[in-house]
Order: structure tokens, then C-alpha cells, then sequence
């Protein structure tokens, strides 16, 4: 194995677009805060487009000023969202508002009736299997997001979270522990931002990564576009990001034998040691076996061998039938 190159690299700040996750129930102001919160952070002259998944809601829920362009999405396929964020990166956009993502997970054509409809096709109730047909497809759409050239700010509906446990009187009861996103369980991994509203407007950050550190735990009302010029001074501080490809190569991981180098050149095939049997050549010494050749190793490929052995085998239990008298 050649160790021509170093695979990693001295760690520099870099510039990056941020993933934002805003959640919170119907009225909470999700949409009116992503978009002001978009135009914060790309600034007066910036570009933002809009996934909007509720038949026109975010033109009615923006504020009146409010200066972006939107696709009314109503099949939500999760390659439906994927094919949107790719688009709105080749026009050009600065930021993208997905409002909602919820829709990806319960909406029409979303992962859980797409789920549903697999389980049907295979006429079965159980809906387990149909998952490794979905999941890859919920994947797809969570790299489409930590990829993109976009700053990406997304909204997603919360659910009333229970748990079932023993009251006062020693008797199991729900209890109310929180609210949840919408969403695959997890999600809020994908995001550097993830935060509450409430229906006064109250924006309470439950969680951010360590470049935007000075918001962890912070309660923000009616966050707006100061929200975003914020997150853009954290986001812009730092270099241009690089290819780690083209400063940093990787090092040739290949095999000897193989037939190209990591430069794209030929590679001198490896010699074979004669020590070693050939490929596809069994040594039948260590089996018993005599080779037909005289040696140790005999010429025949695996397939050839396991013919004889078997052809081998049926003789000797007629021989035995025979001489046992059972025939």
C-alpha cells in the first residue's frame, strides 16, 4: 500500500450555509419567521425561493413586504423535495424556505403513504419491509439538505409527545413531556439550529452547534431578520471552503494488482508469487486428495474439483450398496 499522500488536513474556519430548523404549532408564525429570518441572512439584495407544500400558505402567512419566489408543491414525494433544493441551487437562490418538511414524512405522496403503498403492492399488512424501498428515499432528501449551496431554513409542524406512568394514586396515566417535530425520529440532528415557537411567538433554541453557541438555550420573541444578519456574521467568518480533493488528495488505497493508479495511470500488474497457489487452483494435498499431475496442487478449477468429488463419492456408496447386499 503506497503512502504518497496525507488524507487530512490542518482544520481552518470556514464560511458555511446554515440549516435551520424551525418548529411549532399551527399559528406560531413558522412561515412569517422563516422567510424574515431568510432575509436577514442573505441580505437586502439577496435571492430566496420557497417550497411552500400547503396550497399557497406562505404568500398568505409572509410578511407584507416580503420579497421571494415560490413553487406550490403538492405531491410531496421526497425526490419532489430533493429535485427542489437542486433547482433552486442551479437558478442561483441564496437561501431556501422549505415550509413545510413535515409533508416530506406525513404528506401526500410523503414517506409514510408511500410506505403504505409498498406494503399494498406486496399484499401484505406488514409495512416493515416496505421501509427498505422508503428509507433510502428519506436519506436522499436529509444529503440534499446538509449539501446544499443554499442556506436552508425549514419548518416542520410539533406533535403533543406522552408518556404512560404511574400518577399519585399508583395508576398509569399519560403525562404531557414536550412537543416533537414532525418528522423521522432524529431529525433535528441534520440541523445547526433547531428551535421551538409557541403561539405568543416565542422562538425558544433547543439546540446549536458550537459556531452559533452564543443562541444555545436562549428564548427569542418574534425572531425576524436581526436573527438572520446574526446567524450570517457566524456563518461568513472564515475562509472560502476548499476542495479537500485538490488541496489534500487521498491517498492510493488500492490494492496491489489493481489496474489503475489513484492518477488515473496504469498500474504495472503485481507479480505472482509461485509460493501461492494460482487463483482458482486448490492445493488437494491438504485434503487427502491425490492431483491427477502427481503434486500437491492440483490444476483443476474449484468447479472441476468439487465435480470429481462428488462423482467420487456416488461411487464409493455404490460400492457399498453393492457389497453390502442391499441392491
Amino acid at each position: 500500500m503506497s503512502s504518497n499522500r496525507n488524507p487530512f488536513q490542518k482544520i481552518s474556519r470556514q464560511k458555511i450555509k446554515v440549516r435551520m430548523a424551525i418548529c411549532g404549532p399551527s399559528g406560531s408564525g413558522k412561515t412569517w419567521t422563516a422567510i424574515e429570518v431568510a432575509r436577514g441572512l442573505v441580505g437586502p439584495s439577496g435571492r430566496i425561493a420557497v417550497i411552500d407544500t400547503e396550497h399557497g400558505s406562505a404568500t398568505k402567512s409572509a410578511p407584507p413586504d416580503a420579497d421571494f419566489d415560490s413553487i406550490d408543491m403538492t405531491d410531496h414525494d421526497p425526490r419532489n423535495y430533493v429535485d427542489m433544493i437542486h433547482a433552486a441551487e442551479a437558478n442561483g437562490y441564496d437561501a431556501l424556505v422549505i415550509d413545510s418538511l413535515s409533508h416530506a414524512w406525513i404528506g401526500r405522496g410523503g414517506a409514510l403513504e408511500l410506505v403504505d403503498q409498498a406494503a399494498k403492492r406486496s399484499k401484505s399488512t406488514n409495512t416493515f419491509a416496505a421501509w427498505k424501498d422508503v428509507t433510502p428515499l428519506h436519506n436522499q432528501l436529509i444529503e440534499a439538505i446538509v449539501g446544499s449551496t443554499c442556506h436552508i431554513i425549514a419548518t416542520m409542524r410539533t406533535k403533543t409527545e406522552y408518556v404512560v406512568e404511574a400518577n399519585e394514586r399508583g395508576r398509569q396515566a399519560p403525562r404531557k413531556v414536550g412537543t416533537a417535530p414532525v418528522q423521522r425520529d432524529g431529525m433535528d440532528y441534520e440541523f445547526d439550529i433547531q428551535g421551538d415557537m409557541d403561539r405568543d411567538h416565542n422562538f425558544a433554541i433547543e439546540k446549536t452547534r458550537a459556531v452559533f453557541s452564543d443562541l444555545d438555550g436562549k428564548v427569542i420573541a418574534r425572531p425576524g431578520q436581526p436573527l438572520g444578519e446574526f446567524l450570517a456574521s457566524r456563518a461568513n467568518a472564515g475562509v472560502d471552503p476548499v476542495s479537500r480533493s485538490a488541496e489534500a488528495p487521498v491517498r492510493d488505497w488500492r490494492a496491489p494488482g489493481d489496474e489503475t493508479e489513484s492518477n488515473g495511470h496504469a498500474r504495472e500488474p503485481a507479480r505472482p508469487d509461485p509460493s501461492k497457489p494460482k487463483p482458482g487452483i486448490i492445493d488437494v494435498s491438504v485434503l487427502g486428495w491425490r492431483s491427477p499431475t502427481g503434486g500437491g496442487q492440483d490444476t483443476r478449477s474449484y468447479p472441476d474439483v468439487a465435480k470429481v468429488a462428488v462423482a467420487e463419492a456416488m461411487l464409493e456408496l455404490q460400492a457399498f450398496v453393492r457389497d453390502s447386499g442391499l441392491e
